[in-house]
């Protein structure tokens, strides 16, 4: 028996609106990388619909339609980065992916006084545990 939302994914997928939708995507992103230039992105009403689709697809059990909602996302970015929507959209992508990064600002890595204190208690840390055993 099959979960809901994966009978919801399996019916994105084969919608022939999402296809529409999803080659206008590709197209913009080979534009993209061939080109090197950052054209539009989708219009509202496409964006808009193409999000829903991605939070269906995002939520299915099956690897392959959360590979797809990952691929869209990505494919987005060039255009919609810096748009809150899609910044929310494609940070609960990245979650549900299982897909962490650290937002270190440049200025904090080039910071002595930050880094050092945090060094610090990393070696510690590792020298404590080595110390007791618990690592070799």
């Amino acid at each position: 028996m099959s979960r809901f939302g994966d009978v919801l994914a399996e019916k994105v997928l084969t919608d022939e609106y999402f296809k529409k939708i999803f080659i206008s995507v590709v197209k913009k992103y080979t534009k993209h990388i061939v080109f090197n230039k950052v054209g539009r992105g989708l219009k509202e009403k496409e964006k808009s619909d193409i999000y829903r689709f991605i939070n269906i697809l995002i939520n299915s059990n099956r690897n392959t339609d959360r590979s797809i909602a990952h691929h869209i996302i990505s494919m987005m970015e060039p255009f919609h980065k810096n748009e809150d929507y899609f910044k929310a959209v494609s940070s609960t992508v990245f979650y549900k992916m299982g897909l962490f990064s650290l937002n270190i600002e440049h200025s904090f890595l080039n910071n002595e006084s930050l880094i050092a204190p945090c060094v610090r208690i990393v070696v510690a840390s590792v020298f404590h545990k080595i110390k007791q055993g618990a690592v070799s």
